[in-house]
C-alpha cells in the first residue's frame, strides 16, 4: 500500500485510547489478484499498535462480512447491548 495510507493507519493506531477497541478492516480484497500480496500487507499491519483485530473483506463478494459482523456483535453483546 501507499507509504501515506501506512502512515495514516499507524498513526490512528497510536492515538487510540487505552481502553477504547479497534479494528482495522481492509475492504476490496477481491481486487487484490496475488493473494500472496495481500497476506504480505496483512502481516506489515499486524503489529501496530491500538487495532485489536484485522479483518480483510470484500462487499461484493462477501468475503470476510460474516467474521467481522460476528465480532461487532460479540462487542455489543459485552458491552450489554442487544440488536434486533
Amino acid at each position: 500500500p501507499d507509504s501515506r495510507v501506512i502512515r495514516l493507519i499507524e498513526r490512528m493506531g497510536k492515538q487510540a485510547p487505552p481502553k477504547q477497541k479497534r479494528v482495522l478492516c481492509m475492504n476490496k480484497v477481491d481486487l487484490v489478484t496475488k493473494k500472496k500480496d495481500l497476506l504480505k500487507v496483512a502481516e506489515q499491519f499486524k503489529h501496530l499498535p491500538g487495532y485489536e483485530r484485522i479483518f480483510m473483506t470484500s462487499g461484493l463478494k462477501g468475503a470476510g462480512l460474516k467474521a467481522l459482523t460476528q465480532y461487532l456483535m460479540e462487542q455489543f453483546k459485552d458491552l450489554g447491548l442487544k440488536i434486533h
